[in-house]
């Protein structure tokens, strides 16, 4: 029994210390308990500066209110876990857009012992969308300016889709 305990031990630290995504253990404060090196790259700390910290001192601060709403139910016991992309503010000022999936990890009677925070970095897709966005728009504006529309047609859904310029061109309400 004791070489399986070790043995089990052993691989979740394997487990922990090599995961590629951020992994944090914080205690019923929200006070980072420990947290392996994928999540220390993500923040720009150490695991010594980290375990003095509640998550919400690195947490963007347009993100707190709903990251703590969800993590009272959590801990409450309301949801079994959540996910939430948020923002972090790394060490060096930076910020990082994470996927955070949170859980609790209970006591054999229900109490909450610890919680587990899994924080995927997704900036760079959080970049590509917001250059997406802007693209789309001066496309739009490109179009209204020139008055000129585009058009496809979805052969899967059998649908078409009009961009709004080839609504006014033909004088329809955008959606009619």
């Amino acid at each position: 029994a004791e070489e399986a305990l070790r043995e089990s031990e052993e691989k979740f630290k394997a487990i922990f210390g090599r995961a590629a995504i951020g992994i944090a253990i914080t205690d019923d404060r929200g006070f980072i308990h420990d947290c392996n090196p994928a999540y220390q790259e993500l923040l720009g700390y150490s695991n010594e500066e980290l375990r003095k910290k509640c998550f919400i001192e690195f947490t963007h601060p347009d993100d707190v209110d709903r990251n703590v709403e969800l993590q009272r139910q959590l801990d409450r016991g309301l949801i079994g876990k959540y996910q939430l992309e948020k923002r972090y503010i790394r060490k060096d000022g930076h910020v990082v857009w994470t996927r955070i999936t949170a859980s609790a990890i209970r006591n054999p009677d229900g109490s909450l012992k610890h919680n587990l925070a899994i924080a995927e970095d997704i900036t760079e897709r959080k970049r590509a969308e917001e250059a997406l966005k802007r693209s789309e728009a001066d496309l739009d504006r490109a179009q209204e300016i020139a008055h000129v529309g585009s058009w496809r047609w979805d052969k899967v859904r059998g649908k078409g889709e009009w961009t709004d310029e080839c609504y006014r061109i033909l004088g329809y309400e955008p959606g009619e």
